[in-house]
């Protein structure tokens, strides 16, 4: 079961705050927007441990229209599929990548918060910003957390044969960086136009890269044909399980670091971090609103909700991490 309940479609004389038992409401930082509403029911269990229940997922999600420049905000709805990751999931990724990856630090500011305020944004309940410092991370980004998880979980046949990836950047060195640490292979596809700079950081890290595409969308059609020709194993840079547990120890450290946080904003590209964010965050904080921030034309999980499936799209904005050619079904 999963549906759409407008702020229309409650009972007569209710209101979303009368739905405070799936802790749902207008609050504040919705600035008394009518939030819609995407409830659904999923089964949730790890065989190994011989349990598993129903869980009940509610989610805003909040869509502004689309302009000529500017972003797209959205919170993620509930997600409901064989592959969903949990909050165990998340915690033994992180004894998996203990030492070595960082632990960041969380950054305050209380001039972004006055920069906020002015520009008619909420004003935040301690006047200071939170930022969680993930450039000071491995390689340079949280995707050091995931990709790490996932080369650690490769099968003795994946590890001898290779692993190839697709990556803007990013997801590219990071994979290059784990790989060289476990003494894994790794080939990474990037489109030609690729920043030179990320290119040169992957092949310093130890991998094979291949400039072939004019996009990120050539470049994956161009790991396929490479990986069947070698018989490598497809490391994806976001839609994979393992990849989502790893990104998602980022949220456990957030719920440690600030325990009364309240509301996470962040970056969306193919959905691996927001959706390891998530899981993190909301199972520990139901309450918590996760809120995701992607490009107004690399938009590829606004489009996904719209369809109600991934949707192919050719991304452009200058936030080469955020250009994904679809959003993960994870």
């Amino acid at each position: 079961l999963a549906r759409q309940v407008a702020h229309g479609e409650l009972a007569a004389g209710k209101r979303l705050e009368d739905a405070q038992a799936l802790r749902v409401g207008e609050g504040p930082a919705d600035r008394g927007i009518p939030l819609p509403v995407d409830l659904a029911r999923g089964r949730m269990g790890r065989g190994q441990h011989g349990w598993s229940h129903d869980v009940t997922v509610c989610a805003n999600m909040q869509v502004p229209g689309a302009s000529a420049s500017g972003d797209r905000a959205a919170i993620l709805p509930a997600m409901t599929t064989d592959r969903l990751v949990g909050l165990d999931d998340i915690r033994a990724a992180r004894e998996r990548i203990a030492g070595r990856v960082h632990r960041t630090p969380v950054l305050t500011s209380a001039t972004a918060a006055r920069f906020l305020a002015r520009a008619g944004g909420p004003r935040l309940a301690d006047d200071r910003l939170y930022v969680k410092a993930e450039h000071l991370q491995k390689t340079g980004s949280f995707k050091a957390r995931g990709m790490t998880n996932r080369i650690a979980t490769l099968d003795p046949g994946q590890r001898a044969r290779g692993a190839i990836t697709m990556s803007a950047g990013n997801a590219g060195q990071a994979y290059a960086w784990a790989g060289r640490e476990a003494g894994v292979p790794i080939t990474v596809v990037m489109a030609v136009g690729t920043n030179p700079t990320k290119v040169q950081a992957c092949r310093e890290y130890g991998a094979e890269v291949i400039l072939e595409g004019d996009d990120v969308g050539g470049a994956f059609r161009a790991l396929e044909r490479i990986r069947d020709e070698r018989g490598l194993f497809f490391a994806h840079p976001f839609d994979d399980p393992a990849v989502v547990a790893g990104h998602g120890t980022l949220g456990l450290e957030v719920v440690e670091d600030v325990p009364d946080v309240d509301v996470v904003v962040v970056g969306i590209g193919g959905g691996g971090l927001i959706s390891g964010i998530a899981a993190a965050v909301r199972e520990q904080r139901p309450a918590v609103r996760v809120y995701g921030v992607e490009p107004t034309q690399s938009a590829a999980m606004t489009l996904a909700f719209a369809a109600g499936q991934p949707v192919s799209i050719v991304p452009r904005t200058v936030a080469d991490g955020l250009a994904s050619p679809f959003a993960g079904d994870l």
